[in-house]
């Protein structure tokens, strides 16, 4: 517009060229001002609107830190209290109530640490699992294998073929908490079966945390056997068993290799973890023996069912 302007002046008071030439630079330069400002502007607008965003950022944490400490505080008073299962989370007599998910032997374990002497420092620890094999796997399964589910981490074998297959994988996590936090890592071992679709694919699974391994010797749980239920159809009963060696490893230390076992020393019925709801009974069964027809004769003095009873010496005399 403006050289348009400029143009009609020249053209009515007779400028010369120049004058409209200097004229159209200016217009430039006025524009290119303009350009600059905008992005200076825009540019300040975006750096306020991330600084705002950082901000949120920053105060949701601390909300949910000042939330977290709160938490623990009330914890920590209830624990004080001792008494009277006035909270949720506590029983009769003021005894914390674990997971239905875990079995007996689970609560067995937790039994025996005393949570109050764990660190509470965060610290990085090695979570070793050894998926041996499975046996007794229910239902036409085309290609199983195991899923390991620890805290938020997953980690699976590669399929086999099979109702009793061998893995033989080694499963390794990495996890960063304290030892007061580790003990309550849950775990859940999960069998599937890759050829189905992930609704009908689970065969059967066992849920526990990491107080099992934490008791035993050197914290490794070694050649372990955990029956495997169905919690979406508990009507069927037992799915099947893993057989799984859980090790900690601590900062700095090294894990130990599974030692040699006989199959009869692993295949023990004490040697089992099963769900909740499910425990082995004793059983006794009864054999009579009456008589026994068309004995085959021999030459020799036939051997006695419980052998030979020895005669007294003194009766043989009189």
């Amino acid at each position: 517009r403006r050289v348009r302007e400029a143009v009609v002046s020249t053209q009515s008071t007779g400028t010369h060229l120049p004058d409209i030439y200097l004229c159209a630079v200016v217009c430039i330069l006025d524009i290119y001002m303009s350009f600059l400002w905008e992005s200076n502007r825009v540019k300040e607008l975006r750096q306020l609107a991330h600084k705002n965003t950082s901000d949120k950022a920053e105060q949701r944490k601390l909300e949910e830190k000042k939330k977290k400490e709160e938490e623990k505080a009330k914890a920590k008073a209830a624990d004080a209290d001792g008494g009277g299962g006035s909270s949720d989370e506590e029983g009769e007599g003021g005894t914390k109530k674990r997971n239905a998910d875990y079995s007996q032997d689970v609560d067995a374990a937790h039994e025996k640490i005393n949570v109050e002497q764990l660190s509470k420092k965060e610290e990085l620890f090695q979570i070793r699992f050894i998926v041996h094999k499975a046996r007794k796997l229910a239902g036409a399964i085309q290609s199983p294998l195991v899923r390991i589910h620890l805290d938020t981490k997953v980690l699976r074998t590669k399929p086999r073929k099979g109702k009793n297959p061998r893995f033989n994988e080694t499963l390794l996590f990495s996890v960063t908490k304290s030892e007061a936090e580790l003990v309550e890592c849950p775990v859940e071992i999960r069998v599937i079966d890759s050829a189905k679709s992930i609704q009908y694919s689970l065969i059967g699974l066992y849920k526990c945390d990491l107080s099992i391994a934490w008791v035993t010797k050197d914290k490794n749980l070694f050649f372990k056997w955990f029956a495997l239920s169905n919690p979406d159809e508990p009507q069927d009963g037992l799915t099947g068993y893993i057989n799984v060696s859980i090790q900690i490893i601590p900062p700095g230390e090294t894990a130990k290799d599974a030692p040699r076992k006989r199959d009869d020393e692993i295949d023990r019925s004490d040697n089992v973890f099963f769900p909740p709801g499910i425990s082995l009974q004793p059983g006794r069964f009864i054999v009579k023996l009456f008589n026994g027809e068309d004995m085959p004769q021999s030459d020799k003095k036939p051997l006695s069912l419980f052998g030979e009873r020895k005669q007294n010496p003194k009766k043989k005399k009189k």
